[in-house]
Protein backbone atom coordinates (compact mmCIF):
# COMPACT_ATOMS: atom_id res chain seq x y z
CA UNK A 1 0.00 0.00 0.00
CA UNK A 2 1.30 3.58 -0.88
CA UNK A 3 0.59 6.36 0.71
CA UNK A 4 0.79 10.27 -0.36
CA UNK A 5 0.94 13.05 2.61
CA UNK A 6 -0.76 16.41 1.85
CA UNK A 7 -0.63 18.60 4.11
CA UNK A 8 -3.85 21.84 4.73
CA UNK A 9 -3.40 24.66 7.40
CA UNK A 10 -4.73 22.64 10.06
CA UNK A 11 -5.08 19.32 8.59
CA UNK A 12 -3.99 16.59 6.09
CA UNK A 13 -4.96 14.36 3.79
CA UNK A 14 -3.31 11.05 3.48
CA UNK A 15 -4.32 9.24 0.02
CA UNK A 16 -3.82 5.49 -0.04
CA UNK A 17 -3.43 3.21 -3.08
CA UNK A 18 -2.81 -0.64 -3.40
CA UNK A 19 -4.47 -3.03 -0.50
CA UNK A 20 -3.90 -3.40 2.83
CA UNK A 21 -2.60 -7.19 2.35
CA UNK A 22 0.86 -6.36 3.93
CA UNK A 23 0.22 -4.29 7.09
CA UNK A 24 2.22 -4.69 10.20
CA UNK A 25 -0.17 -4.64 13.19
CA UNK A 26 -0.92 -1.53 14.89
CA UNK A 27 -2.17 2.29 13.44
CA UNK A 28 -1.21 3.09 10.38
CA UNK A 29 2.73 4.30 10.16
CA UNK A 30 1.37 7.77 8.30
CA UNK A 31 -1.32 8.86 10.91
CA UNK A 32 1.09 8.41 13.56
CA UNK A 33 3.54 10.72 12.20
CA UNK A 34 0.88 13.52 11.52
CA UNK A 35 -0.13 13.02 14.75
CA UNK A 36 3.51 13.04 16.08
CA UNK A 37 3.87 16.14 14.18
CA UNK A 38 0.59 17.87 16.17
CA UNK A 39 -2.56 17.60 13.21
CA UNK A 40 -5.52 16.62 14.58
CA UNK A 41 -7.42 16.58 11.92
CA UNK A 42 -6.82 14.09 9.69
CA UNK A 43 -8.64 12.37 6.43
CA UNK A 44 -8.05 9.11 5.00
CA UNK A 45 -8.58 9.79 0.86
CA UNK A 46 -8.97 6.06 -0.07
CA UNK A 47 -10.42 6.72 -3.78
CA UNK A 48 -7.16 4.13 -4.96
CA UNK A 49 -7.44 1.54 -2.44
CA UNK A 50 -8.31 -1.77 -3.95
CA UNK A 51 -8.48 -3.71 -1.38
CA UNK A 52 -9.50 -3.64 2.04
CA UNK A 53 -8.73 -6.86 4.71
CA UNK A 54 -8.85 -8.05 7.91
CA UNK A 55 -5.52 -6.82 8.81
CA UNK A 56 -7.28 -3.27 6.87
CA UNK A 57 -9.81 -2.52 9.27
CA UNK A 58 -7.43 -3.75 12.19
CA UNK A 59 -5.15 -1.07 11.37
CA UNK A 60 -7.86 1.45 11.10
CA UNK A 61 -9.62 0.47 14.67
CA UNK A 62 -5.74 0.75 16.08
CA UNK A 63 -5.29 4.28 14.56
CA UNK A 64 -8.85 5.33 15.50
CA UNK A 65 -7.52 4.82 18.82
CA UNK A 66 -4.49 6.09 18.94
CA UNK A 67 -6.59 9.38 17.51
CA UNK A 68 -8.40 9.71 20.36
CA UNK A 69 -5.90 9.34 22.45
CA UNK A 70 -5.16 12.59 21.25
CA UNK A 71 -7.57 14.31 20.77
CA UNK A 72 -7.74 13.92 16.99
CA UNK A 73 -10.41 13.44 14.17
CA UNK A 74 -10.07 11.31 11.62
CA UNK A 75 -12.54 11.03 8.59
CA UNK A 76 -12.67 8.74 5.48
CA UNK A 77 -12.99 10.33 2.26
CA UNK A 78 -13.85 8.41 -1.09
CA UNK A 79 -13.50 5.27 -0.37
CA UNK A 80 -14.94 2.62 -3.42
CA UNK A 81 -18.00 0.69 -2.54
CA UNK A 82 -16.04 -2.21 -1.98
CA UNK A 83 -14.41 -0.89 0.77
CA UNK A 84 -17.24 1.31 2.27
CA UNK A 85 -18.74 -2.21 2.63
CA UNK A 86 -15.44 -3.72 4.70
CA UNK A 87 -15.84 -0.66 6.69
CA UNK A 88 -19.61 -1.36 7.58
CA UNK A 89 -18.55 -5.50 7.56
CA UNK A 90 -15.77 -4.31 10.40
CA UNK A 91 -17.78 -1.99 12.80
CA UNK A 92 -15.87 0.88 11.50
CA UNK A 93 -18.85 2.98 10.65
CA UNK A 94 -20.02 5.35 12.16
CA UNK A 95 -16.97 5.13 14.35
CA UNK A 96 -15.10 6.85 11.59
CA UNK A 97 -17.07 9.65 9.51
CA UNK A 98 -17.19 8.55 6.09
CA UNK A 99 -17.43 11.46 3.03
CA UNK A 100 -18.29 10.76 -0.42
CA UNK A 101 -15.33 12.87 -1.66
CA UNK A 102 -12.40 15.28 -0.24
CA UNK A 103 -13.61 17.74 -0.90
CA UNK A 104 -16.92 17.14 1.55
CA UNK A 105 -14.50 15.85 4.21
CA UNK A 106 -12.52 19.32 4.59
CA UNK A 107 -15.48 20.97 4.30
CA UNK A 108 -16.80 19.22 7.42
CA UNK A 109 -13.65 19.92 9.19
CA UNK A 110 -14.20 21.34 13.30
CA UNK A 111 -12.07 24.54 12.47
CA UNK A 112 -13.81 26.93 14.72
CA UNK A 113 -11.87 24.92 17.45
CA UNK A 114 -8.84 26.61 15.92
CA UNK A 115 -10.07 29.77 15.15
CA UNK A 116 -10.72 30.21 18.48
CA UNK A 117 -7.53 29.50 19.42
CA UNK A 118 -5.64 32.01 17.33
CA UNK A 119 -8.19 34.50 18.70
CA UNK A 120 -7.07 33.95 22.38
CA UNK A 121 -3.51 34.28 21.28
CA UNK A 122 -3.51 37.39 19.80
Amino acid sequence: MEARIRRGEHFCVISYEGDTTGLMPGPLPEVLQALNEGTREIILEFSGLKYLNPNGIKALRDTLEAAKVRDANIGIAAPPAHVRRALRIGGLVPAIPIYHSEREAISKLDMVDYRDEAAVES
